[in-house]
């Protein structure tokens, strides 16, 4: 195949090795949608009066795999500080492909073609990601599970996924959320 020949069918690759196809991954998606998130007893995030957590208090929240935007339900103020886990093993799927947060995973050749496309270029793919909305500054909750805030504003959640690419994500987490100071 000549190299104009391949250049031309390239975005043709990506989008079927990325989006499976129809019919072929509905059954693998839904059986996956099953997952039994783990028992708590924290209050909902979105349920914190005034959406503010008192210092040596939690909450937990959902997350779902294929929202590029997870509101967590809580406002955070600079110099405000958390600890953001994720209780015992749960998983979400990029497609096919199993990650298990707070870390995520390095990907298939062809993922690290359009890597430049991540949200969080530095973070593995599908590694859990906090931001404060506004602040532009993402933490990697795989390197640390410790958020400092540095401005106020929402506080985010999501899988660290190429922009535009998330329909093809499934599963539900759930993570606590804890105000340290």
């Amino acid at each position: 195949m000549s190299e104009n020949m391949t250049s031309r069918f390239t975005p043709i690759l990506l989008f079927l090795i990325l989006y499976p196809i129809k019919g072929l991954s509905d059954q693998s998606i839904s059986a996956k949608a099953n997952t039994t998130l783990p028992a708590t007893s924290l209050i909902s995030c979105d349920k914190v009066v005034g959406k503010k957590l008192a210092v040596s208090t939690a909450c937990s929240t959902k997350l779902k795999a294929e929202e590029p935007e997870n509101l967590a339900g809580l406002m955070m103020s600079a110099d405000e500080e958390y600890t953001v886990t994720v209780p015992s093993v749960q998983t979400w799927h990029d497609a096919s492909r199993l990650s298990t947060p707070p870390c995520g995973e390095s990907g298939s050749s062809i993922m690290n073609l359009v890597s430049v496309l991540k949200r969080s270029k530095k973070s593995l793919w599908f590694s859990l990601i906090a931001e404060i909305k506004g602040e532009n500054k993402p933490y990697d909750l795989c390197l640390s599970e410790n958020l400092m805030a540095t401005e106020n504003g929402k506080l985010i959640l999501y899988a660290n996924d190429a922009k535009g690419f998330y329909k093809n994500n499934s599963g539900e987490i759930l993570v606590e959320i804890y105000r340290n100071k």
